[in-house]
């Protein structure tokens, strides 16, 4: 069975636990690795400094904003070294802005997930990745199980519940 090797580029740590527990709801098996900005992420991809060792990712989950070097700014420096190399780049926003996709998607093969990330939504998002992997042929295509728990919806405090029950009784009047 394939490891997936993922870059992940995050520089918020609640963010990073929910990309965690997402694959891991997918049932992947995977070598993770975190970075927290884009210069690091640069510096992983060119294996440079204490990443000399590391190896190219399959796949790169890429939060858009981010200090000192963000998404944007990285996909335009990684399209310039890595030419030859296509490894697809799943981009992490809660923007929702017109500018920013179309932006991501003129400097490298892109997918979107919005924030905050659920293993329904990376399954989805994988799921398409490895449609465009096989359909190239190549030998990355992992195997990935739909999440097989249920995200549990919070209910309203009490108060809260009776405040909107008292609100929509009061429109039907």
């Amino acid at each position: 069975m394939k490891v997936l090797k993922i870059l992940l580029v995050e520089d918020h740590e609640a963010d990073v636990r929910l990309v965690e527990e997402a694959l891991f709801d997918c049932h992947i098996m995977v070598n993770l690795k975190t970075v927290s900005d884009g210069e690091q992420a640069i510096k992983f991809l060119k294996r440079q400094d204490e990443y000399q060792k590391e190896e190219q990712p399959d796949l790169i989950i890429l939060d858009l904003n981010m200090p000192r070097k963000d998404g944007h700014e990285f996909l335009d420096e990684m399209k310039v070294f890595l030419k030859e190399k296509e490894i697809p780049v799943v981009l992490l926003t809660v923007s929702d802005e017109r500018n920013d996709h179309e932006r991501a998607l003129r400097t490298h093969l892109t997918f979107f997930l919005s924030k905050p990330v659920n293993a329904e939504k990376l399954y989805d998002v994988l799921e398409a990745i490895n449609d465009l992997w096989a359909l190239a042929g190549t030998s990355n295509k992992v195997r990935i199980r739909k999440p097989s728990r249920q995200i549990p919806k919070t209910p309203l405090p009490p108060q809260q519940n009776a405040n909107n029950n008292a609100n929509n009784n009061s429109m039907k009047m």
